[in-house]
């Protein structure tokens, strides 16, 4: 390295180690000084640079080419200028900066810090993520156009399929003990509630927290509960109530769907004349809910699974996982919990724990 501007060996050391090239230049774009980084980007050896004008050596210009940041920083009274050039002979980005210092030169003229980045790589990277933005966007309407789309076109095709189902019940009531018939009622009443929980979970997905107010948990599992009566009484199921004395906690309105896939779920899977225990625990700063039922329980490995989306248990009918990612995502926005373990003789236990206070 030529020049006197270091005399110590390790702040050449230092200057010369630095990955992109680096120069010190006057207001006049005189270069005194340069490391070696120039020579691997521009192809010339520092020492033949040191007193080379800077606009013919590094652009092999005549003067200062437009929007020079050096010619700015010295226009607008010698303050940093950071600016970032593409330079179409090479292909590449740069961002050039230059930062005025306290040194001056024999002649008075201020020395200015002049460094270029390679930052090629990082302008890729930023094109990468606005296209992906951009598609990510364009999805996004894709999924609202088809959650509007399946919310109303096709519920309302499906409606009109039910319409027609109980019309020809009307004309033809044997059609009861018809078990082709009666299959193509069942899944239209699935049918229509696999759309409704599809939109459900749509609009739970796109939220990122929820209006929380006080409510009793006891009340709400109590109304729920009450409108399982006619299923209940089909199946011969009863279902024990288990309250703690202090159920209240703030929670959104939207709690009420957690208490009604669990419970749908455990009446679904529990066998005729058996007992749902739901209860709800007091821990102190958080609530618990436990559903328990006697069926056949849930195996180990799809214990993490069954609340992810249209995931089901082989052999079970009904359902397509879209109840507990239901429950699961409600869970989630009020910063709580839900697993499931093993009941005792048999069956399973789902569990949720959410904070009492939305603070905690």
């Amino acid at each position: 390295m030529t020049g006197s501007i270091f005399s110590d060996q390790l702040l050449k050391d230092l200057f010369d180690a630095l990955p992109f090239y680096l120069m010190l230049v006057d207001e006049e774009h005189n270069i005194l000084l340069a490391n070696k980084a120039i020579s691997r980007d521009l192809g010339v050896k520092p020492e033949d640079v040191v007193g080379g004008y800077c606009p013919k050596v590094v652009h092999n210009l005549e003067e200062p080419y437009p929007g020079c940041p050096l010619e700015e920083a010295v226009e607008k009274g010698h303050c940093a200028v950071e600016k970032e050039i593409y330079n179409e002979e090479l292909g590449k980005w740069v961002k050039s900066v230059v930062y005025p210092t306290k040194l001056r030169t024999k002649e008075g003229k201020v020395i200015y810090i002049h460094m270029v980045f390679d930052i090629t790589e990082r302008k890729r990277a930023e094109e990468k993520l606005k296209e992906y933005a951009s598609e990510l966007e364009r999805s996004n309407k894709l999924k609202d156009l088809f959650i509007d789309i399946m919310s109303h076109d096709l519920l309302n095709i499906v409606s009109i399929m039910r319409s027609m189902e109980e019309l020809l019940l009307k004309r033809n009531a044997s059609l009861k003990e018809s078990r082709e018939f009666m299959a193509i009622a069942e899944n239209t009443e699935r049918l229509i509630t696999m759309i409704h929980n599809a939109s459900k979970l749509a609009k739970l997905e796109s939220l990122k927290n929820l209006t929380l107010e006080k409510h009793d948990l006891c009340e709400i599992s109590r109304v729920v509960i009450s409108t399982f009566t006619p299923l209940l009484e089909e199946k011969g199921i009863k279902i024990a109530l288990k309250c703690c004395d202090n159920a209240i906690a703030e929670v959104n309105p939207c709690i009420e769907e957690v208490f009604s896939n669990l419970i749908s779920n455990a009446i679904k899977y529990s066998p005729e004349n058996t007992e749902i225990e739901v209860e709800i625990v007091d821990e102190g700063e958080h609530i618990r809910i436990c559903v328990r039922d006697q069926g056949a329980g849930i195996p180990d490995e799809y214990k993490e699974e069954i609340f992810n989306r249209f995931r089901r248990l082989e052999g079970r009918r009904g359902g397509r996982g879209l109840g507990l990612a239901i429950v699961k995502r409600i869970v989630e926005l009020h910063n709580g919990e839900v697993w499931v373990e093993d009941n005792s003789p048999r069956g399973s236990i789902f569990n949720v724990r959410i904070p009492r206070h939305a603070s905690a």
